[in-house]
């Protein structure tokens, strides 16, 4: 039952969920039929007892009582308890979110209701908590900009619009666009870095010449999406860069979740895109963006720092000769890796904290001990490896990975981008251990042959065993 919508869905939730989910079906209100309950025990005891399920006619017939197999009645059981979730998963959205957005919900029913005086008080209590929100990120002006339409409409309905300054909801207005176009300027930005597709920007272009000066700049979430979008937008986006470090470094508190990963993101990828054109002064800037970030949370992804994420910031602070850092980093962080990959994850980056502290030993022990699923992972290792080989003379076992590596390639059927990088190392590595560096000619050849080559693995430290 893979492919089945509702136990897709079911299996998504919470334990606190699953008991909610009980209460509300049990609730006449909700759901009068008993078979629905029926069912959606069924599918609760086995979902949370790891089992495999059928496909959906089949589970129906076994939760629901002999006699009322038809094809027709089992499909209605099924579609109403799915109605059922999805409608207790919409309440309980609304009620996930911040008090002063459901009293703004409330005060436009109210208001729809003709009750003007009741729906002002929830309206003006929906302004007042809203200014009280830590939060500044986009939420926070797409409820803003409501509110104030909210106020002009029920002055329009008690005719008193007249009176009323237009002034706020015009400004709300603005800011909501400000923020949501740079925002999305900033998203096409990330897209067009891995993806050929051309877009219409829009009124990107103008709304990056606002001046300086201008007060909109003076919000946070404006200033951050627009010093973010013309620093990777612009070929000498270096100032915009700067200021939107500042800027994350000062408000960063003011943003939540994705929103604020998003934001560091902007200024990560800024750097990553400088430290590949060789300006090395980046690589401290990105450490300092991943220690701020690390101190905000801004790098976790519902309580879980991924793989890339951990091993980036561990490379990066190798690269500084930040090692004490780093090993403190890698023990403290170790526990918001996914449970699955967490070991071997862990266990590649203190490989190469051993082997970049001259700890071959450690590090071989490290990766000896640890087996990879994902490509990437699979390469890293076998490449820090060869390095660990080629250090330590060990030829013979350097030959037999050189060899496993080709092989896993070929098993594999990697394509592209990686599998010419590798095939390109273990090319490399035959010449290396073929010359003879001590030859002016053969160290000339070689490096011509590395720096020829357009994409290969652990080019630098291939060059540098040439001289």
């Amino acid at each position: 039952m893979e492919k089945n919508t509702l136990v897709q869905v079911l299996s998504a939730l919470s334990r606190q969920e699953w008991r909610e989910l009980d209460g509300w079906l049990r609730t006449p209100l909700h759901n009068k039929d008993p078979e629905v309950v029926r069912l959606f025990a069924y599918l609760q005891g086995q979902i949370q007892a790891g089992q495999t399920l059928p496909e959906a006619p089949e589970v129906a017939r076994m939760a629901l009582l002999p006699g009322r197999q038809h094809a027709d009645h089992l499909h209605h059981v099924s579609s109403y308890l799915m109605k059922a979730v999805t409608d207790y998963l919409l309440w309980a959205e609304l009620n996930r979110q911040p008090l002063s957005e459901r009293q703004h919900r409330l005060s436009e029913i109210l208001r729809r209701r003709q009750l003007g005086k009741q729906a002002a008080r929830f309206q003006l209590r929906a302004e007042e908590g809203l200014q009280r929100q830590a939060s500044r990120g986009r939420w926070y002006y797409e409820l803003h900009a409501a509110i104030q339409q909210e106020k002009v409409q029920l002055q329009e309905w008690q005719n008193t619009l007249q009176h009323h300054n237009l002034q706020p909801l015009l400004t709300a207005q603005d800011l909501r666009f400000l923020v949501e176009k740079l925002q999305t300027g900033c998203l096409l930005l990330s897209q067009k870095a891995v993806s050929a597709r051309e877009y219409d920007p829009g009124l990107l272009d103008m709304l990056t010449q606002l001046p300086e000066a201008h007060p909109y700049l003076q919000e946070p979430a404006v200033a951050l999406y627009y010093h973010g979008y013309r620093a990777l937008s612009e070929p000498d986006g270096e100032p915009h860069f700067r200021r939107l470090k500042m800027l994350l470094a000062r408000y960063g508190d003011l943003f939540k979740g994705d929103e604020l990963r998003n934001l560091y993101l902007l200024a990560v990828n800024f750097c990553i895109r400088r430290i590949n054109r060789s300006e090395r002064a980046f690589l401290r800037e990105v450490f300092e963006l991943y220690q701020s970030g690390l101190a905000q949370g801004a790098f976790l992804e519902q309580g879980q720092l991924s793989r890339f994420t951990y091993t980036n910031i561990a490379q990066a602070g190798m690269g500084l000769g930040e090692f004490a850092w780093v090993a403190q980093f890698l023990h403290e962080h170790k526990t918001y890796l996914p449970e699955d990959i967490r070991e071997p994850v862990s266990q590649f980056n203190l490989a190469r904290l051993y082997y970049e502290t001259g700890e071959s030993g450690k590090a071989l022990a490290c990766l000896l001990n640890i087996g990879y699923d994902d490509t990437v992972y699979n390469f890293a290792a076998k490449t820090l490896l060869a390095k660990i080989y080629y250090a330590r003379g060990e030829w013979n076992a350097l030959d037999s990975l050189l060899d496993s590596i080709s092989a896993y390639i070929r098993r594999k059927k990697v394509a592209g981008y990686h599998r010419d990088s590798y095939l390109g190392f273990v090319k490399i590595m035959r010449r290396l251990l073929s010359a003879d560096l001590s030859q002016r000619a053969q160290r000339a050849a070689l490096r011509e042959k590395i720096a020829a080559m357009k994409v290969l693995a652990e080019r630098e430290w291939l060059a540098g065993l040439v001289g």
